[in-house]
């Protein structure tokens, strides 16, 4: 007597003579094929495949009623490129199910995927050129190419032929299936210019193939320059208040500014801010003033400080607002006497001098440079505590400038005096305060 187990041994299957999977692939997807001789009766099949003999995947379904040999195929999608795969197929009828022969392909290898290119951290003379890259299952090194705007042409074979080529780097992007952040910083940029970039990746060893290129984007690295400042006008001003307002350029570079407040042109009051950006357009400060004197004149101007040194606004003033009382008095006092005072007579020539001005004056690194107005012939000599004495000669009635140099780096407040000897006539003197901020 059989068993059980004989009786399925002796019992042929159904579905024969199914041939091993064989697939023609591409980057993502594939397509699978195998054959199968049926039986007569209603045959269903279907394609099992994955990254290993456990396979974890499969396509749909399908049913013949042929009772000749049957040639199958089915397409398969969301592959990973440059990646082995097994396949079988899997046919079954009424009487069970057969199993086809492990066969084995690999997807084909795509070239990496660029997305996200930045430029940031852009100084006057470096920048930080960032991406990020998919490397597609492959090895991939990539590299930056960089030139200046007007020697970038973009129909050309190579539009960067006349610009920079970073060192390839291996490695830094990987072999796997996801995306990698990259950077690399650039040197000696020109100051002022505008460049163009692209991230150049690749995955193959052959030239031309496996190459991606990100698109074309730009920068632009700030001068070398103070910022530019204007004092505006004062507004809204009454008896105990005003505000007052200017414009700064921060030139491309973080920026402070503080406004110089005081009842003369020496001020004597600082009151500082902090730009929100470092762009390189004019950005409108404002301050309101409060606990003022009424009736008096008030003068101010606007400063600015970045990296590359200190600019001064012109000084402007205002006079707040008040009510004068006034006391008549008699036309005779009583009880004094009115004195007796002999005029000169004849021409009397007028020997007062006009006098100097400061014209204006700015602060970059250690040096003060000031302008001064002269009315004539004569030495002009300025000092002030810190600060090298440096003396020009006019030779007429003109605007001379004088530099003096900190002799000690560091932040420096300090009153410059300016003291004009005329060929003919009497000296005269004005004061004016500098800052150095670093």
């Amino acid at each position: 007597m059989t068993t059980s187990a004989e009786e399925e041994a002796a019992t042929p299957s159904a579905v024969t003579g199914v041939t091993p999977c064989a697939a023609q692939a591409q980057g993502e997807t594939a397509t699978l094929g195998a054959s199968f001789e049926p039986a007569g009766t209603l045959t269903e099949y279907r394609f099992q495949y994955g990254t290993s003999t456990s396979y974890g995947s499969e396509t749909k379904v399908q049913k013949s009623e042929s009772a000749s040999p049957v040639l199958v195929s089915q397409a398969i999608v969301g592959l990973e490129p440059n990646r082995a795969y097994d396949c079988r197929l899997v046919a079954s009828d009424a009487e069970g199910v057969t199993d086809g022969a492990n066969g084995t392909f690999t997807t084909k290898a795509l070239p990496p995927k660029i997305v996200s290119e930045l430029a940031t951290n852009v100084e006057s003379t470096s920048a930080q050129l960032q991406a990020t890259i998919d490397p597609e299952n492959s090895p991939t090194t990539y590299y930056m190419e960089y030139v200046q705007a007007a020697r970038y042409h973009p129909a050309a074979v190579d539009p960067y032929e006349e610009g920079v080529k970073t060192p390839a780097l291996e490695g830094a992007v990987g072999s796997d299936l996801g995306y990698h952040a990259v950077a690399q910083v650039l040197e000696g940029l020109m100051p002022g210019t505008t460049y163009d970039f692209r991230v150049v990746a690749s995955n193959s060893p052959e030239p031309g193939t496996g190459t991606s290129y990100g698109e074309d984007q730009t920068f632009t690295t700030p001068g070398v320059n103070a910022p530019v400042v204007g004092t505006g006008a004062a507004s809204a001003v009454s008896e105990t208040g005003a505000t007052l307002s200017g414009t700064v350029d921060p030139e491309g570079y973080a920026t402070s500014y503080f406004f110089e407040v005081g009842t003369s042109a020496g001020y004597g009051t600082d009151i500082s801010g902090t730009l929100s950006g470092s762009g390189t357009e004019a950005q409108s400060v404002t301050l309101a003033l409060a606990n003022l004197a009424p009736l008096t004149t008030y003068h101010y101007r606007l400063s600015a400080t970045n990296a590359n040194g200190t600019s001064y606004g012109a000084d402007q003033a205002f006079t707040t607002p008040g009510t004068a009382y006034s006391l008549t008095l008699p036309l005779t006092a009583p009880l004094l006497t009115t004195p007796s005072i002999a005029f000169p007579t004849g021409s009397q020539a007028n020997t007062q001098s006009p006098a100097i001005e400061v014209v204006s004056h700015k602060v970059k690194g250690r040096t003060a440079t000031i302008k001064v107005g002269v009315p004539s012939a004569g030495k002009v000599t300025a000092s002030g505590k810190g600060l090298t004495t440096a003396s020009k000669t006019a030779k007429g009635q003109e605007d001379v400038t004088i530099k003096l140099t900190q002799k000690k780096a560091g932040k420096l407040k300090t009153s410059v005096k300016v003291v004009f000897t005329p060929t003919h006539g009497k000296k005269q003197s004005k004061s004016v305060t500098v800052h150095f901020r670093k």
